[in-house]
């Protein structure tokens, strides 16, 4: 099976072609406001890098948020248009879940395992998303709570003395506790949804229909 991931929720916007639980190829940049004019042009990279055309793309697997609001947006509108014939078919993948998929993979020794991991997206406003889990495997976890939007500051009365703290950007000052910084990937997306096809914990969606996780409403910016 052959995936191609899309991940623009964050700063990271890019794509990534993953084939038989193998990363074949990824194109992605790391800067703001760029995601509407460059996720084409990644896409043609990864296609051209890994030399297969679209057709043979089975699927479409793309960061569904929470995230930048615009980012997420721009990045599913997109993954919807590539799959509005049903071919290839679609896959959302929480952002959560690709940082727990990352982290968890990223361990090498089974010793490691059971733990408890509090994923951490920074947000605007001083506001984070934030959501637990228990990986008992490089590949297998589960969501011990909802996605909650908490404070900086409230961090560590939502999760538990034991917990990972894995976030892309929060800083070590920000936090008393150890933080395991994995970055946003596009080839963590495709990754994770390999992994969750390959367990039969997926579930497509219809282009038609299908919405991200927001998880807040949408904050512009004040022109000077």
């Amino acid at each position: 099976m052959i995936i191609l991931g899309i991940e623009s929720t964050g700063l990271v916007c890019g794509s990534a072609i993953v084939g038989s639980g193998i990363i074949i190829a990824v194109d992605e940049i790391k800067e703001a406001n760029v995601h509407d004019l460059y996720l084409t042009e990644s896409v043609r990279n990864v296609l051209r890098e890994a030399g297969i055309s679209f057709d043979e793309i089975d699927v479409v697997a793309v960061s569904s948020g929470p995230g930048s609001f615009t980012g997420t947006r721009i990045g599913v509108s997109f993954a919807k248009g590539l799959t509005l014939t049903h071919r290839p078919r679609l896959l959302g993948i929480s952002t959560m879940e690709s940082l727990v998929y990352a982290y968890s993979s990223s361990l090498a020794h089974p010793d490691k395992f059971p733990l408890t991991a509090a994923c951490i997206l920074e947000s605007h406003g001083g506001r984070c998303f934030l959501q637990r889990f228990n990986i008992t495997s490089d590949t297998l976890w589960e969501a011990l709570s909802e996605i909650d939007i908490v404070t900086v500051n409230d961090i560590l009365a939502k999760v538990d003395a034991n917990d990972i703290l894995v976030s892309p950007t929060l800083s070590q000052p920000t936090m008393p506790s150890e933080i395991k910084h994995i970055e946003l990937s596009a080839s963590h997306v495709a990754m994770c949804a390999s992994v969750m096809i390959d367990s039969k914990r997926h579930h497509y969606v219809d282009p038609l229909t299908f919405e991200p996780t927001y998880r807040q409403d949408f904050v512009g910016k004040r022109l000077p």
